[in-house]
C-alpha cells in the first residue's frame, strides 16, 4: 500500500473519522494486525472557517499553502477532509503544482449516484453547501433530483453541525436529525455532504439510504494506494 494524504483538522472530529474509515479498510484487506499507511498534515481550520460564507478569495491561498505542502510530503494521492473546501479546490486547482490526484468528494459522489441508479436524492451538510448549489449541481448534471431541507431544517442543521464539528455530537442531535429525515422519505437516499453528519446520521435512524462521501472518498483513494482494480 502507498501512503495516502489527508489534509485534515477540518474538523478535528471528522478527521478521527478518516483515520478509523482507512485502517478499517486494511485490516479487511490485508487481514489483523494491519493498519493503513498515512500522512495526516492536519491544519488550523479556523483559518479559513472564519472566512466563510463570502471570503473565497481568502481562503483560496489557504488552501494552495496547505495543498502545497501536504504533497511536497510525496503521497500517493491526496484526500481533503472537508465538504465545502472541494469548492475552493475546483477554483484553484489549475494553478496548483500537485505532482499526485486529489480524489475530489463532490465529483465521486455525483458518479456514485448515478452508477446506482439513484433518481431524487436528499442533499444535507452544512447550510452553505445546502444552499450553494455546488453539490446540488454536480448531481443534477446526471438528471438526478436533488432536494434539500426547508429553511428552518437547515438553520437548524448548521447549527447542530458547528456543535459536532467542536466534539459534542450528542443522541439528541440524532434525534433531531430523524425527524427531519422522516419528512423527506419520498427520496431514495440521503447524501450527508458533511463530514460531521456521519457521526449522528446512521442507518438507526432513517430508512433512507445513506450515501457517505467521506467514504465514497476513502474507498477511491484506498483502491489507488493498493492497485486495486475497480470493478464494472
Amino acid at each position: 500500500m502507498e501512503r495516502i494524504g489527508l489534509l485534515g483538522g477540518t474538523s478535528w472530529p471528522s478527521t478521527i473519522e478518516y483515520y478509523r474509515l482507512l485502517n478499517e479498510k486494511a485490516q479487511a484487506h490485508f487481514g489483523e494486525g494491519h493498519s493503513a499507511r498515512l500522512l495526516l498534515s492536519s491544519m488550523d481550520y479556523f483559518e479559513i472557517r472564519q472566512h466563510y460564507p463570502e471570503g473565497w478569495d481568502n481562503i483560496y491561498p489557504i488552501l494552495q499553502r496547505e495543498l502545497q505542502y501536504l504533497n511536497d510530503l510525496n503521497p500517493s494521492c491526496i484526500l481533503i477532509c472537508n465538504n465545502t473546501l472541494h469548492q475552493a479546490y475546483d477554483a484553484i486547482k489549475d494553478e496548483l503544482n500537485l505532482s499526485v490526484p486529489v480524489f475530489h468528494m463532490a465529483d465521486l459522489t455525483a458518479q456514485y449516484l448515478h452508477q446506482q441508479g439513484h433518481k431524487k436524492v436528499l442533499l444535507t451538510g452544512t447550510q452553505y453547501t445546502m444552499e450553494s448549489g455546488y453539490y446540488s449541481d454536480k448531481i443534477a448534471a446526471y438528471g438526478i433530483e436533488v432536494m434539500v431541507p426547508v429553511l428552518e431544517e437547515r438553520v437548524l442543521m448548521q447549527s447542530m453541525q458547528q456543535s459536532i464539528a467542536k466534539g459534542h455530537a450528542t443522541e439528541q442531535f440524532s434525534a433531531a436529525f430523524e425527524a427531519i429525515l422522516a419528512n423527506y422519505t419520498n427520496c431514495d437516499a440521503v447524501i450527508t455532504a458533511c463530514t460531521e453528519l456521519p457521526l449522528v446520521i446512521t442507518s438507526n435512524i432513517t430508512p433512507l439510504v445513506i450515501v457517505d462521501p467521506m467514504a465514497i472518498q476513502c474507498e477511491a483513494a484506498f483502491k489507488f494506494a493498493c492497485a486495486i482494480p475497480n470493478q464494472g
